[in-house]
């Protein structure tokens, strides 16, 4: 760009003075020579003798001006709003090396022109080749995943990150996670942002490229001059605006930007409800995600990601689920994963650890919800894993588990809306009469005598009446155990073989857990305790 900082950069060696005025940064429009009387416009640059410019009063201020002069040159009487470069040389090479710069960065404008124009596949990697050759320094654009779209090295840029890049192709793991916490600092409202990278070494300049309101790519380019920053600000910007529009072209095959999400926001919002009508927008995606059917994954953040992370977790979430396809709403990740209703093979093949870890290094959870051969349900499915994340969060004992299964909760969804008609038809939060008589006997037992039958009862049932597997998991002897259970049927009155009897305490079970844990009340006021 034919700018002040673009000026400094190819004048500096021989400048003798300057005073860069604190005006609105913009691109010059032409050159012309200086004459006293002349009208001026902000718009131009004007090479000036030294005694013209010094005499002309301040009819000159807010323009800018390349004088010949030398190292006794009087600038103090100038406007403060005047731009002036002096230079140790004569009027006419300041005008020839003004216009020669003019038609420089024309010239540059037009090739990135063209190669946009192109509409090849290898247009980014051009755009990238030239701006490195017009900067002399290492320029990368970077997958919103941080993988290298294109690419120029210079020699000796950059240390073990670059050298990273260049063997592989992307940075690992560990090398996309400090990146993404050096970005953690930088305001949100900055477009570009020059910081000391502290992998490589080297000082950085960082520009986000977005793409249907998310950051799609960056562009990296090592700093040269640390006092020239501004100089490559204004081509950086340029170099944007060109890589914006061949990544536009490509937007679909973003994860998170392209029509696959565009149809999961439509369903989602019930602006497509027809099965055969998503079926058929569908079978135009060929996602990936899609056997004879599918799965669901909600993940839920603490904290909702800034922009640049949304493209960074995706990415982690596939290389733990390759076979997915990924989406954004509401500030939640959908995860889309195959599930083989023929061969059995489902989501539980994934490394659930390694998710787990995941949740836990972005503060979030994740539910799996069911599976289902028509994406029409997903308003369902999605409102499921909601509310299973919502209620895991109160009633997990275990605060670095994550990941949690609809099934496993279903039964508290059940509870939750027996719970909210039970209070709307009777007016009063009395949850104790959704209960078996059998559970408020063993919990009248348990209070008045310091026991714990209740528990035993639920993880007696829980393992499907097995003596040894309860006693294990209690950690209590078996001949005890069995003298437990023993005590359980003669205070309840009944025998715990009938199976119809098991689920209904289990359920009552369930709801004194959700009382408690989730609504934080106690179930049994005192008045009935008495």
């Amino acid at each position: 760009m034919f700018t002040i900082d673009n000026i400094l950069h190819s004048m500096r060696a021989r400048a003798v003075l300057s005073h860069i005025a604190v005006l609105p940064a913009h691109e010059f429009k032409g050159v012309r020579i200086y004459e006293r009387g002349m009208k001026l416009s902000p718009e131009m640059v004007y090479a000036a003798r030294a005694e013209d410019l010094m005499s002309a009063g301040d009819d000159v201020g807010g323009n800018c001006f390349v004088v010949s002069g030398g190292a006794g040159t009087d600038i103090s009487r100038l406007p403060a709003d005047t731009t002036v470069l002096v230079l140790d040389c004569s009027l006419t090479t300041i005008c020839n090396d003004l216009i020669w710069l003019w038609q420089r960065c024309q010239r540059l404008r037009e090739r990135y022109r063209e190669l946009v124009a192109s509409q090849r596949e290898t247009a980014l990697p051009a755009l990238v080749e030239v701006a490195s050759e017009e900067l002399d320094t290492t320029v990368l654009i970077l997958s919103s995943g941080f993988s290298l779209l294109a690419g120029r090295y210079r020699d000796g840029d950059g240390g073990p990150l670059l050298q990273s890049l260049r063997d592989t192709g992307s940075l690992d793991a560990d090398g996309a996670r400090r990146f993404v916490e050096e970005l953690c600092y930088l305001s949100d409202s900055c477009k570009y942002s020059e910081y000391a990278f502290s992998l490589g070494g080297s000082r950085c300049l960082v520009c986000h490229l977005r793409v249907h309101n998310y950051t799609a790519a960056h562009i990296l380019v090592v700093l040269q001059n640390n006092e020239e920053v501004n100089y490559y600000l204004g081509e950086v910007e340029e170099l944007s605006s060109y890589a914006l529009e061949v990544l536009n072209r490509y937007s679909g095959s973003f994860t998170l930007n392209g029509p696959f999400n565009d149809l999961v926001i439509d369903v989602l919002e019930r602006r497509l409800t027809g099965r055969d009508t998503i079926s058929a927008r569908l079978a135009e995606l060929s996602p990936r995600a899609y056997g004879s059917a599918f799965s669901l994954i909600t993940m839920s953040f603490e904290n909702t990601p800034q922009d640049f992370r949304w493209h960074y977790i995706s990415n982690q979430v596939l290389d733990i689920l390759p076979a997915s396809n990924v989406s954004v709403y509401n500030n939640d990740l959908l995860i889309f994963t195959r599930y083989e209703y023929e061969s059995g093979a489902g989501y539980w093949e994934f490394d659930r650890d390694l998710l787990n870890a995941l949740m836990l290094e972005h503060n979030a959870y994740a539910a799996i919800g069911a599976s289902t051969k028509y994406l029409s349900a997903l308003p369902t499915m999605y409102q499921q894993c909601s509310s299973t994340i919502r209620l895991a969060k109160k009633l997990s004992s275990n605060p670095n588990q994550r990941i949690f299964n609809y099934e496993d909760y279903s039964v508290y969804m059940i509870i939750e809306m027996c719970t909210s008609d039970h209070f709307r038809d009777f007016h009063q939060g009395r949850y104790y009469f959704l209960c078996h008589q059998d559970v408020l006997r063993l919990a009248r037992y348990d209070r008045k005598n310091n026991t714990d039958y209740l528990d035993v009862l639920y993880t007696y049932l829980a393992n499907n009446c097995k003596i040894t597997q309860t006693s294990r998991e209690l950690y209590m002897h078996r001949n005890t155990m069995i003298s437990k259970i023993e005590k359980i049927e003669q205070i309840i009155g009944e025998s715990l073989d009938n199976s119809f009897l098991q689920e209904r305490l289990l359920f009552s079970y369930h709801l004194i857990e959700y009382i408690e844990k989730y609504l934080g009340e106690d179930i049994f006021p005192q008045s009935f305790m008495d």
